[in-house]
């Protein structure tokens, strides 16, 4: 563990890690001592100042805000819903259903039939319920205060419940529909922390899907697997997607 030093100075506060300095300047409120200002907000501030230094070194913005996308932009919309059309198939939620009440007549598949409906550890939402986030450059964060706890070798969340010994058991996602899949797409799934099931049946992947009642195309995960790709408007990739 490493710790990030976050002090009061002048009006405002100063952050320190690995030599990278920011120093944020707060609005004039009569307070003189850090002591004064409402504990909770404190801590806020002290994440606040967290969060742009490490943003800021990401970006090289000099006023520490981040470039973020907007998945449901008209024109970002059109860019997932192509990647949608191209790479997601047909749903195979009834077939998927009525297999798995005769599971047992296919003991090929039998364990990737009963567990169909099983998620996979949410590592991500275990850590933050135990007050873990992840800063733009990829540091682990936790303790937004004085003394900020720091995990900079976890290379991901799973990596980070090991480290700091939590449990993800419970945090498991619901599985709703089954969508077949191509391997390109699957990849991807899988490194966003989504379940495949792979070389099932006749199919290459099955997509495990944990939402439900929205069009495929405004699925979070599906804006983050095109940014991944860098083919939302603005990015790199763009205009030879489009």
């Amino acid at each position: 563990m490493k710790k990030l030093n976050i002090y009061k100075k002048n009006n405002g506060f100063e952050c320190e890690h690995q030599g990278y300095k920011l120093c944020l300047q707060l609005p004039d409120t009569g307070n003189s001592d850090s002591e004064d200002i409402d504990f909770v907000d404190r801590d806020k501030m002290y994440a606040n100042v967290y969060n742009r230094a490490f943003n800021n070194s990401y970006t090289g913005k000099e006023d520490g805000t981040m470039n973020e996308h907007n998945y449901n932009s008209s024109v970002n919309q059109k860019v997932i819903s192509q990647l949608v059309r191209n790479e997601v198939g047909e749903c195979v939620s009834c077939l998927i259903s009525e297999l798995v009440r005769e599971a047992e007549h296919f003991p090929d598949y039998v364990d990737e039939l009963y567990g169909a409906y099983d998620g996979l550890p949410d590592y991500q939402e275990a850590a933050q319920a135990d007050g873990w986030e992840q800063a733009k450059n990829g540091v682990f964060y936790n303790n937004p205060g004085k003394d900020v706890e720091i995990n900079d070798t976890a290379e991901d969340w799973q990596e980070l419940c090991d480290d700091e010994n939590i449990d993800a058991s419970e945090y498991c996602s619901d599985i709703f529909e089954h969508w077949t899949v191509s391997c390109f797409m699957a990849d991807d799934l899988e490194t966003h922390g989504h379940k495949v099931i792979r070389d099932f049946f006749d199919f290459s992947a099955v997509w495990c899907r944990p939402t439900t009642g929205q069009g495929i195309s405004s699925d979070h995960i599906m804006g983050a697997i095109a940014e991944t790709m860098e083919i939302l408007e603005g990015q790199k990739n763009h205009n030879h997607w489009i």
